[in-house]
């Protein structure tokens, strides 16, 4: 085993992606993460998605105690100079770098965005006899494919439950993650707790907002 070249455990600064899938201000976790990490004020308007922790191009992690070297040194430059700290196997195998992306993320779609995640085809004919509560096992059964399908980037699957606007954005962020080298490797391990939120009327569009958790485990590469 590698010896350790430091006497105490280094606080890092860690960086935030700001999709506008996010929640936006002291409603995201990841907005409060970061104010408790940093210091950082949190913006009301601004919507705060990933919470990244790693040495990635896209949002690397600086030194929070620079002991001397400086608030602005990074992660990725202080392990090239500290990289026995890695141990010999990794630094065979991978070199003087994280092979791995820690990341929190909290999925949700904005209010503000008025676009539906799913769309239910009801007939004409049995439009006055709405159920809520079978919209919501509807929903539940539909949860899973679309978290696949978006996580995937497949398009053809999204067609069959989402708006145009859902389908552009999962466009978007998946062309972004790819322009930065980001591929995904995910699994859905649970989901539970599907509830309705909140209920409204946008102009004469019915708007019901369905909450619920998902456990899953997010593998990040960049190869």
């Amino acid at each position: 085993m590698a010896k350790a070249n430091v006497e105490k455990v280094k606080r890092l600064r860690a960086w935030v992606q700001n999709y506008d899938w996010g929640r936006c201000g002291t409603e995201a976790q990841v907005a409060r993460l970061l104010a408790l990490n940093s210091g950082s004020e949190i913006k009301p308007e601004r919507p705060y998605a990933e919470f990244w922790m790693g040495t990635h191009d896209s949002g690397p992690s600086f030194m929070a105690d620079g002991n001397g070297e400086g608030r602005n040194l990074g992660l990725k430059d202080w392990i090239l100079k500290n990289s026995n700290m890695l141990g010999h196997k990794v630094l065979k195998k991978w070199g003087s770098d994280l092979s791995f992306l820690f990341k929190y993320k909290q999925e949700y779609l904005s209010r503000n965005r008025c676009c539906s995640i799913v769309q239910r085809n009801t007939p004409t004919r049995s439009v006055w006899s709405f159920s809520l509560s079978e919209f919501v096992a509807e929903v539940q059964e539909a949860i899973r494919p679309v978290l696949n399908a978006y996580i995937k980037g497949d398009v053809e699957t999204l067609k069959k439950y989402c708006s145009p606007e859902v389908i552009d954005r999962c466009k978007a962020e998946h062309t972004a993650y790819q322009s930065h080298g980001i591929f995904f490797d995910n699994k859905i391990l649970h989901i539970s707790d599907v509830e309705v939120r909140e209920t409204k009327m946008m102009g004469t569009s019915p708007i019901i907002i369905v909450a619920f958790q998902t456990q899953q485990i997010h593998c990040i590469r960049d190869r």
